[in-house]
């Protein structure tokens, strides 16, 4: 009888939710017998189970919020993480956003508390366990506004960028407080298709965080002198002026010291004399 039981509890158990297979033991489920799944499997109701695969059992709910519930049966707390708006990135900090490839470090799938909660309630989770839920502090909505300071920072950066690949040492943008285009003088199609999508808030981010910025940009490009100006003045023809100025960087001696022309014939000559 003992080795009966025991052999009951190892039993390993698929569940098939919405298409999303989880496996584990009889015994995890059975450790938690006042919920759905803990009642399901207990020794007594074997002759209630209805498999539909061995041992496999389907249920028609969410099989990705299941994965939070699989969690607790097997740590005893739900492991809810911070919740994000979008995929986070790692971004290469010498290169422009648009020149690089974005690798992707941590895929969310946003899943609101209301939808856990309410699978919750499906699989009879008692409230006990789920008190923490409803304690969470609210949703930190100033990330969502760093977040968009972090892609103007990107969007700066892409335009320095534009501005080296057509020869410019210096460029003017100017952000406008009623929303209108954001102009660049000279005029660098790239550089306005990078900038435009800021219409609407570059002027504010800028308004907010001209000397940070201004700070962050200088220290990653020594080379770099940024000169952001504000003009408030009472109409909505008030403005902000990024200047972005480059000293050498485009010196026809530096462009050769890094041309592949010039290191080709810097290998071939290194060849012919043998060292």
């Amino acid at each position: 009888m003992e080795n009966s039981n025991k052999h009951l509890a190892d039993e390993r158990i698929i569940l098939n939710v919405g298409g999303v297979k989880y496996e584990t033991y009889r015994s995890t489920l059975t450790t938690y017998p006042d919920t759905l799944l803990g009642t399901m499997f207990q020794k007594r109701n074997n002759e209630l189970l209805r498999p539909t695969n061995g041992n496999e059992y389907f249920f028609d709910r969410d099989g990705q919020v299941f994965r939070y519930i699989m969690q607790f049966y097997r740590t005893g707390e739900f492991l809810w993480p911070e919740q994000s708006i979008r995929p986070e990135y790692e971004l290469h900090p010498s290169r422009p956003l648009k020149h690089q490839q974005q690798v992707q470090l941590k895929h969310t799938i946003e899943i609101s508390n209301y939808e856990l909660k309410r699978e919750l309630d499906y699989f009879q989770i008692p409230e006990q366990y789920t008190q923490q839920l409803y304690n969470q502090k609210p949703f930190p909505f100033a990330k969502a506004a760093a977040i968009r300071v972090d892609e103007f920072v990107a969007a700066l950066k892409d335009a320095l960028y534009e501005m080296i690949m057509n020869f410019r040492t210096k460029v003017g943008i100017t952000f406008y407080w009623d929303k209108s285009s954001p102009v660049v003088n000279p005029k660098i199609d790239a550089v306005e298709s990078i900038v435009n999508p800021f219409a609407f808030n570059g002027y504010h981010i800028l308004h907010m965080f001209n000397r940070q910025i201004e700070e962050h940009l200088q220290l990653l490009y020594p080379d770099l002198v940024v000169r952001i100006d504000k003009f408030n003045g009472d109409t909505p023809r008030a403005h902000v002026n990024v200047y972005i100025t480059l000293n050498n960087t485009l010196e026809p001696s530096i462009i050769l010291e890094n041309s592949f022309k010039e290191k080709f014939k810097r290998i071939m000559d290194k060849e012919s004399t043998g060292c």
